[in-house]
């Protein structure tokens, strides 16, 4: 019998799941890595559309929470407002006010390779073994695939994901094997 060296099999699709952003950004030691990872969770948001929101870009009216983004796959760069959870917006307003920035002050600032090395490195403390793998880019391609599974409409999910169209938008959503069988099953 021929002993094989184990192999790593990379996972079936392209996005972390809920739990895992949970676990990565519990593992950021940084409070600011810790706000960005979770507003790439929380929203969906590219990588530059994150660096880029400064602190006037948020807007609250009691406990309802709204950023003004600029979406910058786009042609025209007219600001969306985006709806976002009590939970992200009170974690921001917290930060803001607890790090004293300006209204013009960006809130992630630094440069974005800063970023990512942050994303994977608080991947692999929090132990995924597939941390090579996980970039800021998985965060968006998460928030479809979770959305999706809760049965957010489509065109609802383009919407929030800034997309101009419903093909980009199930693009990122890959089912994954248990998904199939479930589909099956029904």
């Amino acid at each position: 019998m021929i002993n094989l060296p184990a192999i790593y099999v990379p996972k079936e699709y392209p996005h972390v799941t809920e739990n895992e952003a949970e676990a990565i950004w519990f593992a950021a030691k940084n409070p600011r890595f810790r706000l960005f990872i979770k507003v790439l969770w929380f929203t969906g948001l590219r990588i530059n559309e994150a660096l880029s929101l400064k602190v006037k870009d948020l807007e609250h009216n009691k406990f309802e929470f709204t950023l003004v983004v600029v979406r910058l796959k786009k042609r025209n760069l007219k600001p969306e407002r985006l709806p976002i959870s009590r939970e992200l917006g009170t974690d921001l307003y917290d930060y803001i006010q607890a790090t004293a920035l300006k209204p013009n002050d960006r809130i992630f600032p630094g440069h974005e390779n800063t970023y990512r090395y942050q994303v994977k490195v608080c991947a692999r403390r929090a132990g995924l073994p597939n941390w090579r793998e996980v970039h800021p880019h998985s965060f968006r391609h998460g928030f479809v695939y979770h959305k999706v599974k809760a049965n957010i409409h489509p065109f609802v999910l383009s919407k929030l994901v800034g997309h101009s169209n419903l093909s980009g938008t199930l693009r990122y959503y890959q089912p994954t094997e248990a998904d199939l069988r479930q589909a099956m099953e029904v």
